[in-house]
């Protein structure tokens, strides 16, 4: 009998949170477009690859994480940022420079505001000013835009 009392009082409770828009981390590798290699494609790795699968309207994502994506990825098709590529039999013969600018990006959600804060993984040298990562950041500033909770299309069907 005392041994019901506790283990009712340690009971488990399981709580169901939402289907949709509830990743609010994510580190996303930016590779080379698979119809045109020399556009960025943002996305996730497939498992046990490193072949890209590009999220742009992930479901699962925050909508401000789906609104990052958007805005870099066409920031960096403006200003023709190259893509990171990985080191494969085809092109092993390059170098760390030649493998790319930009690597993954990282963002972060505040759940309350919607806010992004975005890293950017730039294959560069390092303490050398860039000047193509300073225009890409200064594209991304321009087009900042948030996105709260229960805004950018609601409840997914």
């Amino acid at each position: 009998s005392n041994s019901n009392t506790n283990s009712n009082t340690n009971a488990f409770h399981v709580y169901i949170g939402p289907l949709y828009h509830w990743r609010t981390v994510s580190k996303l590798a930016v590779r080379p477009d698979s119809n045109n290699t020399n556009k960025v494609a943002i996305g996730l790795f497939a498992e046990n690859s490193h072949s890209l699968l590009p999220v742009p309207k992930c479901k699962a994502h925050h909508p401000s994480i789906n609104k990052v994506v958007e805005v870099v990825t066409n920031a960096c098709h403006e200003l023709n940022v190259t893509p990171y590529e990985s080191n494969t039999a085809d092109n092993e013969s390059k170098s760390e420079a030649e493998m790319g600018q930009l690597r993954y990006i990282g963002v972060n959600i505040d759940r309350q505001s919607g806010g992004a804060q975005l890293t950017l993984v730039w294959n560069g040298t390092s303490g050398e000013e860039d000047e193509q990562l300073e225009k890409l950041v200064a594209a991304i500033l321009r087009k900042t835009v948030l996105c709260k909770s229960g805004e950018a299309g609601g409840e997914e069907p």
